[in-house]
């Protein structure tokens, strides 16, 4: 823990270090609006990363969030997503839910002096304020919202942000990747919306059909967020939003945050990767036909199968200005006033574009918003502040206090 805190203390000043080296202007300005920043991911796999058994206490070699890491990259506002796989939709998933939370909350008290959670706007500038880390909760599909009721004790326990549903359809909502059932909101998902709007949990549509984003839209008396999604204008993908839904949540208030899945950013990608792997399927094939008993060679051989094709892989990602691109466009459409990030971290596996492997590449990602023209007060908003002021907006509107 003592090295923990060390890192917290000196997090900036070694980066600082690192890039004055390099004598550039524009990462010594990066890091500066860093540090002055509310910096807000909206949407962090990292509960499931550690309910698997996975410590964010030190600096893994893998994945792309822990505390280590956060520190270094500046991240200080960061929204943990409880996921809630849709197979379990029907089986108990409020057990998961608390199962996963439960680990999460274990982890974060362990490394308390660092970090803390957040259960308002107010908590999330006083703590960075402090120097620590605000962590928010969200859900990741709402399953375990079996009625009304469900929303305030899940409130209670200091969820603040959710989703109705992920990759499947389910009793609430449908999904944007699935067959519709209910064209749109179903009659329960429909008083999930009104709840949420009376206790003050932000209603968040990623992964929602269109026609059930519109829904909301039209229900909703808070504004909205679409915690990890791009622009389809850019990359055609159902999960992206249409330019139409893109305005309908800036003109009720509501905030836009680009996920950082090459997949959702670069619309060709899928059909670029399913020829890559057709070509070492053959290959491997070709293989298993020589070494039919297998063997020490055929096992490196496979190996370095694998090698090459982790590298072609990676040769034919976009770059982490293709993020940029993105936002740009829905600043474009919308005003910077409703864009910021979602980086969707430990649930994107290694599919995040060539340059921001990682939150430690949170910098970077500043450097190119400079080079594409943004200003610093329009680099803070997109970073947290916009975030913080939906979130004040959504508190507003609560009828209920629990």
């Amino acid at each position: 823990m003592k090295k923990l805190l060390k890192v917290a203390l000196t997090t900036f000043f070694a980066i600082s270090l690192l890039f004055s080296g390099q004598n550039n202007d524009l990462k010594k300005k990066a890091i500066k609006i860093i540090r002055e920043s509310i910096v807000a991911d909206t949407h962090e796999d990292t509960p499931t990363t550690i309910y698997r058994g996975k410590s964010i206490t030190i600096r893994r070699s893998e994945g792309q969030i822990d505390f280590p890491r956060m520190l270094e990259g500046g991240l200080n506002a960061p929204v943990f997503a409880i996921w809630i796989p849709n197979k379990l939709d029907e089986k108990n998933p409020e057990v998961y839910a608390l199962k996963v939370m439960a680990a999460t909350l274990k982890e974060i008290y362990k490394n308390e002096k660092v970090s803390e959670i957040a259960y308002s706007s107010d908590d999330i500038k006083r703590i960075v304020e402090s120097g620590k880390i605000a962590i928010t909760f969200s859900l990741e599909n709402s399953s375990v919202f079996h009625s009304p009721e469900y929303v305030d004790i899940f409130y209670k326990l200091g969820i603040r942000m959710a989703s109705l549903t992920h990759m499947s359809t389910n009793y609430l909502s449908d999904s944007s990747t699935d067959k519709e059932k209910w064209g749109g909101i179903s009659p329960l998902g429909e008083e999930i919306i009104r709840r949420m709007n009376k206790v003050g949990m932000i209603i968040d549509v990623s992964h929602l059909s269109d026609k059930a984003v519109e829904d909301i839209l039209e229900i909703s008396s808070a504004p909205i967020i679409a915690s990890h999604s791009c622009a389809r204008a850019l990359a055609e993908h159902p999960r992206n939003l249409t330019d139409k839904l893109i305005k309908a949540i800036a003109e009720k208030g509501g905030l836009v945050d680009v996920n950082f899945a090459s997949f959702y950013l670069d619309g060709t990608l899928r059909d670029k990767y399913k020829k890559i792997s057709k070509k070492y399927k053959k290959m491997k094939e070709e293989l298993d036909k020589k070494y039919q008993n297998g063997g020490k060679e055929y096992e490196e051989k496979i190996k370095e199968l694998k090698e090459m094709q982790k590298k072609e892989y990676y040769s034919i990602k976009p770059d982490l200005s293709i993020v940029v691109k993105h936002i740009k466009y829905i600043k474009n459409l919308v005003g910077i006033d409703h864009v910021g990030i979602g980086s969707d971290f430990e649930g994107i596996g290694n599919s995040a574009p060539r340059g921001l492997e990682d939150i430690t590449k949170l910098p970077d990602l500043v450097v190119e918003m400079l080079k594409a023209g943004f200003s610093e007060s329009d680099i803070k908003k997109i970073l947290g502040l916009n975030f913080l002021r939906l979130y004040k907006e959504v508190e507003k509107k609560k009828t209920i206090n629990l």
